[in-house]
């Protein structure tokens, strides 16, 4: 299914408000040089049509390696955060040029440098949650100015944001967002976008309300693009994997695996909450409240994915 044919199962727009679509990739789809490239694609075609806002995770595995990190060898953290700092560098010198390349490593440096107040502290025994949350969020930090230089280096505006400035999260200790001012934070930001902009937005990070960075749990760039897009009254969320679309297993695990071809939000909220879909188990809440729709896609098989729709569209559409 291709973006032309989502917009018969959607309700049109005002004539006056521009359409939204909310882009959000996994690790698995930033996980190489050539998958990075397939991205920038992807939003490209899609800002032809619509105004774009991306959320993106950490580059695969990154998180947990940043896991082992913050719970592990205390001494030997620095060396690892160090590792993960010329990965990413090694990347952005595959996919841009020497001056944005500088740039990128400028940016890296200073969220590494972040960084390293919160290892020295778990390494002396006195680190907090909110320090084991600042090296989680690191991943995302270090990804989302990298997808942005490559989209400004495919020839479009772009810029990077923190989602800390977005999400403010009411109880740090279980990431528990405070849902009416996350809509305000967001939404202000927004009318500061300029419509030929497309802002890449980390995942999975918020900020507690005196501005401590907080993480919102595994699979929690999901719950974020959820967020954004349910804030903004977008016409679709897209979360792109490296799957086409939801299955009642794992298709590599069990050959019998049946795709979902269409779920309500209601039904996928149900399958969700049991484990059975892999996304942050709040995911399809703000997408329930506003209606928006879900459309879960794959950069490695082109095909129909998987549609999550409000009940009463799928209804009018048979």
């Amino acid at each position: 299914m291709n973006n032309s044919d989502f917009t018969d199962f959607v309700s049109p727009s005002p004539s006056d408000a521009p359409k939204i679509r909310v882009l959000k990739f996994g690790g698995s789809s930033v996980g190489t040089p050539e998958a990075i490239v397939g991205v920038a694609g992807v939003v490209r075609e899609t800002s032809i049509e619509c105004r774009v806002v991306v959320v993106v995770s950490a580059l695969e595995c990154v998180t947990d390696q940043l896991e082992a990190l913050a719970y592990g060898d205390a001494n030997e953290a620095l060396g690892h955060l160090f590792s993960l700092y010329r990965q990413h560098l090694k990347t952005a010198r595959t996919l841009l040029l020497p001056k944005a390349v500088e740039a990128y490593r400028h940016v890296l440096g200073k969220e590494f440098a972040t960084v390293v107040p919160s290892i020295r502290r778990i390494r002396g025994r006195a680190g907090s949650k909110f320090d084991v949350d600042t090296i989680l969020a690191a991943g995302e930090r270090f990804s989302a100015p990298l997808i942005s230089s490559v989209l400004r280096h495919a020839g479009l505006n772009s810029r990077h944001v923190d989602a800390s400035h977005l999400i403010r999260v009411r109880d740090p200790e279980n990431g528990h967002v405070d849902r009416d001012q996350t809509t305000r934070q967001i939404r202000a930001w927004y009318t500061g976008v300029s419509a030929s902009t497309v802002p890449v937005v980390t995942g999975f990070i918020g900020a507690s309300s005196c501005g401590r960075t907080v993480t919102l749990g595994r699979g929690g760039s999901d719950f974020t693009a959820a967020l954004i897009a349910a804030s903004l009254n977008a016409e679709v969320l897209e979360r792109w994997t490296d799957v086409d679309g939801l299955y009642t297993a794992d298709p590599e695990r069990c050959p019998d695996a049946r795709k979902y071809d269409q779920l309500t939000l209601e039904e996928a909220d149900f399958l969700n909450r049991a484990d059975q879909l892999g996304m942050h188990r709040h995911t399809l809440e703000p997408l329930i409240e506003s209606r928006t729709p879900l459309h879960v896609r794959s950069f490695k098989q082109p095909g129909t994915g998987t549609l999550i729709m409000p009940a009463t569209i799928i209804a009018a559409a048979t």
